[in-house]
């Protein structure tokens, strides 16, 4: 049988149904309102999103060595990763199924990074533990369209990220083809093709992944050429305030142009648009960027519409001390920028590459030539 969470539920985390380990205590909404009888002749409608299912390995055994203590553990674990954990990755929990938790995301990226943190908040709980003793959790993740009303989500896809889930070893995650494919590798994390899985109840082979931290990945991080002497520059897709498709065209466009116009300077090295693409809206550091591609300097922008016109805050970070080197805003006309014609690219690549020759000079003077 399909699962259906009901709104109450997934608005309210700390509610679960009536095999929770929780106490009645837990089981009480914050506010003490008698809640309505859920509506069934809500309108049904399709809704994209990606469900994870995280449980706890040989929970049974567990119990059975020392029920008491480790019903505690297990109850205690789970509420921590359920309002400490999940909410840092905007996912909604469904339910509580016995020792396990039923959890959505809007899309694949916050599922794979909350399971990443799932496993990590799991080990420091069991941090002096013996190895008879230790909690470990395994993990399912899938993306597809469900249908939803305000009341529930029905579908297949639920019970089918539990199966997903069973395959799974103690302190691994296994991901769908329909999520892996969200994702972008190393920035998001480390993937193990596994092929075509045949899961318990399902009919047809399912292509799956095994997904692991970025840091545990044998994938190395790329290393600066130390025979070049050129700063290497990163510009990263300037923000907006996602109100209007204009405002976003623009920001990329803008960050498109002084890419393409640093990139023409044969003293400064500059990563591709295509490779900074992938960085969008990641809030990634300084320091992150430079190990991850090698970034010198990091240029970030934030940009908003006026009336015709736009105006972007601008700023050049250093990326081995996360210091801000340069910084100002920009204003011109949208018809401009669209045309190739903007004064602002020209003001803001000029800083930019003055600011980074600067840099670049004062610390080549005080250290040893690489050759």
């Amino acid at each position: 049988m399909a699962y259906i969470a009901t709104e109450r539920e997934a608005q309210n985390p700390t509610h679960y149904t009536q095999h929770s380990l929780f106490s009645n205590a837990d089981k009480q909404y914050h506010s003490g309102a008698i809640v309505a009888a859920p509506s069934f002749d809500a309108e049904l409608h399709i809704e994209t999103t990606t469900i994870m299912f995280a449980d706890v390995v040989e929970s049974v055994r567990l119990i059975e060595q020392n029920e008491t203590e480790n019903v505690t553990r297990i109850r205690s674990l789970l509420k921590c990763l359920a309002l400490e954990v999940i909410p840092k990755y905007q996912g909604v929990v469904l339910e509580r199924r016995g020792d396990g938790l039923l959890v959505k995301f809007s899309d694949a990226r916050r599922a794979a990074g909350c399971a990443l943190a799932l496993h990590t908040a799991t080990r420091q709980k069991c941090e002096g533990y013996s190895v008879e003793d230790v909690i470990v959790l395994r993990v399912g993740i899938h993306s597809a369209d469900v249908l939803a009303d305000a009341e529930a989500l029905y579908g297949k896809s639920i019970n089918l990220t539990a199966r997903i889930a069973a395959i799974a070893t103690p302190g691994q995650t296994v991901i769908s083809a329909s999520s892996c494919d969200q994702l972008t590798p190393i920035l998001d994390g480390h993937f193990t093709d596994m092929g075509e899985c045949y899961l318990k109840h399902v009919e047809l082979p399912l292509r799956l992944y095994v997904l692991q931290n970025r840091f545990d990945s044998p994938a190395q991080p790329m290393e600066p050429d130390s025979r070049d002497l050129r700063p290497k520059i990163a510009v990263l897709p300037f923000e907006t305030d996602g109100t209007s498709t204009e405002a976003t065209v623009s920001a990329e466009t803008l960050a498109e142009e002084v890419s393409l116009a640093l990139a023409k300077v044969s003293e400064l090295t500059v990563l591709s648009r295509l490779t900074m693409t992938a960085f969008r809206n990641r809030n990634m550091t300084a320091p992150a960027l430079r190990e991850m591609v090698g970034a010198d300097y990091v240029v970030s922008g934030r940009l908003v519409l006026l009336s015709g016109r736009f105006r972007a805050a601008v700023e050049l970070c250093d990326a081995r001390t996360s210091g801000v080197i340069w910084s100002d805003r920009v204003v011109d006309t949208v018809d401009n920028l669209l045309a190739g014609e903007s004064d602002a690219v020209g003001t803001v690549c000029s800083a930019i590459g003055l600011s980074v020759l600067a840099a670049a000079i004062e610390r080549t003077q005080s250290q040893p030539m690489p050759t």
